[in-house]
């Protein structure tokens, strides 16, 4: 039995209303109805969202899973969590559950792990970023005060997705893929999106309403000159709940800004120094075909099909190589496995003639030479990872 003040939200993934989403809606009214007249009330939410979910296709795996859970919904006592949600008015936070509902299908239904092997990387990074990232980061402002359980959920969403962009298994060292990516985490993005509203208000930019909750700087509260004139005074919180929310966080991350970045006026100005990248990924990491890209990126992350990797998680029960040597890594792959003497001697006389011949040059490049002779060396790379049928 549904409780009272108890709002059950039907929410949609879908690129416009038609005729079939309307009949749709029609029978879940009446599911609604049926469930509970007397004790609930029913709010249909249609999202639209990205190009990739206007895809026929797409959209009807994504209704098809809809109807089969609502189905179950009809035949079972407990309520699904999907995408029949109860909310509570301490949990009803619209943007939250699009997120989670809508992301957790799109795993499930493998869009990018589909194309992982038929698009090149950096095709795969534009459609993250420009059709998945943008969605779940929707008024990511007003509820980032979320649980840590929440939020490692969120993160787990985008690593999932670098994993199919940059190849990465399991068990892979999540600092070792971003790194590999260059992305920030969604928690760090989410701190960055707070501290460039809050630019904002201080500056007048936004409803007077908003800039009446700004607490005083601690320069006025003094009245006389401190070391820490320009920081604000921290708001006095009692609950966590509150302490997490917009408000106090975002007055603790303005404070630990530097006091060059905080003097910035121009909001333009100001969002570009906040979002300078700390690693700038290289363009070689994009050349060259699919499945050696994908595998050279595994031997930087230290997590690729050699067998010092494979013992490493636990999937092999020795480093050894079949040559007799102790560990097979990637130094010993590239530079003294003699199954691959030949080859290597190849790849040795060619990368010579444009730069050092070395560990660090094969897997990362030369950072002394021009984008054109790492793509050269990169592709160098690729034929003798082809070439040695080690990584079949």
């Amino acid at each position: 039995m549904i409780k009272k003040r108890t709002m059950i939200m039907f929410h949609f993934c879908v690129g416009g209303i038609s005729p079939f989403q309307m009949d749709l809606f029609s029978k879940l009214k009446k599911l609604a109805y049926s469930a509970d007249r007397a004790c609930c009330r029913t709010m249909f939410t249609c999202i639209k969202c990205s190009r990739i979910l206007q895809d026929r296709e797409i959209r009807e795996m994504f209704m098809h899973t809809n109807i089969l859970q609502i189905k179950s919904f009809q035949t079972s006592t407990n309520m699904p969590i999907f995408p029949l949600r109860i909310l509570t008015s301490y949990e009803a936070k619209i943007a939250k559950i699009y997120n989670f509902w809508t992301f957790r299908h799109v795993i499930k239904l493998n869009i990018l792990q589909s194309l992982k092997h038929r698009l090149p990387r950096s095709s795969l990074e534009v459609i993250y970023l420009s059709f998945i990232r943008p969605i779940m980061e929707y008024a990511d402002v007003v509820w980032d005060h979320m649980t840590d359980q929440d939020c490692t959920l969120l993160e787990n969403i985008q690593l999932a997705a670098a994993r199919v962009v940059t190849g990465a298994i399991r068990y892979t060292s999540h600092a070792k893929i971003y790194e590999e990516c260059g992305w920030d985490t969604l928690q760090a993005r989410r701190e960055k999106h707070k501290l460039a509203l809050f630019h904002k208000i201080i500056h007048k930019d936004t409803p007077a309403y908003l800039y009446d909750h700004i607490p005083p700087t601690v320069g006025t509260r003094a009245g006389r000159p401190l070391r820490n004139n320009s920081n604000f005074t921290l708001i006095k919180t009692y609950k966590d709940y509150f302490d997490n929310s917009f408000f106090p966080e975002t007055v603790r991350l303005w404070n630990n800004l530097d006091e060059k970045l905080k003097s910035v006026a121009s909001y333009e100005s100001f969002i570009k120094l906040l979002n300078k990248p700390t690693i700038q990924i290289p363009k070689h990491y994009y050349s060259g075909s699919r499945k050696p890209n994908i595998i050279l990126a595994r031997l930087r992350m230290g997590c690729s099909e050699l067998n010092d990797d494979l013992y490493r998680i636990g999937v092999t029960g020795s480093p050894a190589c079949s040559c007799g040597a102790r560990r097979e890594n990637p130094f010993h792959f590239f530079m003294t496995c003699p199954n691959y003497t030949f080859i290597r001697q190849q790849l040795h006389a060619e990368i010579i003639t444009l730069s050092k011949y070395s560990i660090g040059t094969i897997l990362y490049g030369d950072k002394t030479k021009s984008d054109e002779v790492n793509r050269d060396i990169v592709n160098l790379v690729h034929n003798f990872i082809i070439d040695s049928n080690r990584f079949q």
